[in-house]
């Protein structure tokens, strides 16, 4: 019986292997946060640098508004999550 088990464990596996692999997304939403307060959410490739993540954030109209006339002291971008800027009056 053990054998019989095993082998549709793997073939089991093997097909929710293959669906995951397939709903991967070329793009990735990501929260973008101004002082740690949700400010929009923008749409990136799954492989972006952090800069060009960075860059598509700031351009986001809402963020934007939150960056106007502040200094950015620190832009924090953890991989697929979130884009946080730290700021600061000038």
């Amino acid at each position: 019986m053990a054998p019989t088990t095993t082998a549709k464990f793997a073939k089991t596996s093997a097909v929710m292997f293959n669906r995951v692999s397939v709903l991967r997304d070329d793009q990735v939403e990501i929260g973008v946060q101004v002082n740690g307060k949700v400010r929009g959410k923008i749409q990136v490739p799954a492989e972006a640098a952090e800069a060009e993540v960075i860059e598509i954030a700031k351009a986001d109209e809402n963020v934007g508004r939150h960056l106007a006339g502040q200094s950015v002291k620190r832009a924090i971008y953890v991989r697929g999550r979130i884009v946080n800027f730290v700021v600061a009056a000038p």
